[in-house]
């Protein structure tokens, strides 16, 4: 094996852009949204669309969706119980659990890359869903080792490019919140980006 090949089992490669959104008084999250469209995995293809409103509220959900709309069922679960409950911002998420599994069709990723992305797809039961982030900024990348991942086990490769605004509108209802500045991989953006080409090595 050569210095340039990362030794390891890659688990999945592909892109996992987000969208957290903050109520107007900055504490704690009122949406949390993430998109996969994952290239390669030992379950396959596919892409999903995850969004959790009122991450903390176990309660009283009827007026708060939490589904995860895919095209890959057993790829968007494995993403969901191994992955996402260790990315940072839903290890309180209680309202993970409540998470509903819907069939989605028609993903649509892209748009106008210099001014906004897009990641939408249609559902039954939520209609269209649709991530978009706007007023990107420029991208970098990301040779992350296991103790500055989110699972603290696996290398984690990305090209970042954050988003100064963004949106998540479910069925024609925006979720509430705004972005809030945080730290991230060294510097300061806002709590929404793009994340390209990105590969979990276990």
């Amino acid at each position: 094996m050569t210095k340039s090949v990362i030794g390891g089992t890659v688990e999945w490669t592909g892109d996992n852009p987000f969208i957290y959104l903050a109520p107007e008084d900055g504490g704690g999250w009122a949406s949390l949204s993430l998109m996969f469209r994952i290239a390669w995995s030992p379950l396959g293809s596919g892409n999903a669309i995850l969004v959790l409103e009122a991450p903390g509220q176990m309660t009283n959900r009827d007026a708060a969706p939490a589904f995860c709309a895919s095209d890959n069922e057993p790829l968007a679960r494995d993403l969901v119980e191994r992955f996402v409950p260790r990315f940072g911002v839903f290890r309180e998420a209680g309202a993970l659990g409540l998470l509903q599994f819907v069939a989605a069709h028609d993903f649509h990723c892209g748009d106008d890359f210099d001014a906004s992305y897009v990641a939408k797809c249609n559902t039954d039961e939520y209609g269209v869903v649709a991530l978009t982030w706007r007023r990107l900024r420029p991208p970098f990348a990301v040779d992350a080792p296991p103790a500055e991942t989110a699972t603290g086990q696996h290398v984690m490769l990305s090209v970042f490019r954050p988003a100064d605004d963004a949106s998540v509108v479910v069925d024609g209802r925006e979720q509430p919140g705004q972005l809030k500045e945080r730290d991230f991989f060294g510097g300061r953006s806002m709590s929404a980006g793009l994340a390209f080409s990105e590969t979990w090595i276990s």
